[in-house]
């Protein structure tokens, strides 16, 4: 938990550490919990995207003007106002 939880910290573009982070994300790969933690956060963080924009995850980015999507939605497509 650590490792994965440290590569994530360090990944923030701010802190101009993420050099840092992907050399130890090659070293913590040999670490099967780590491995473990990282698909589990990736399927998290597909499925929180999926409910947040579901059009833009399909590929029909331009589809905007349906009514069935509400505002928050509509921020996942490039041409919705």
């Amino acid at each position: 938990m650590a490792t994965t939880m440290g590569i994530t910290i360090l990944s923030i573009p701010d802190l101009n550490l993420v050099h840092v982070a992907e050399a130890l994300d090659w070293v913590f790969m040999l670490i099967p919990q780590y491995n473990l933690g990282y698909g589990l956060i990736q399927i998290s963080t597909n499925s929180q995207l999926h409910r947040m924009c579901p059009l833009g995850l399909e590929g029909n980015l331009f589809q905007c003007d349906s009514t069935e999507l509400s505002n928050y939605n509509k921020q996942c497509c490039e041409k919705c106002p």
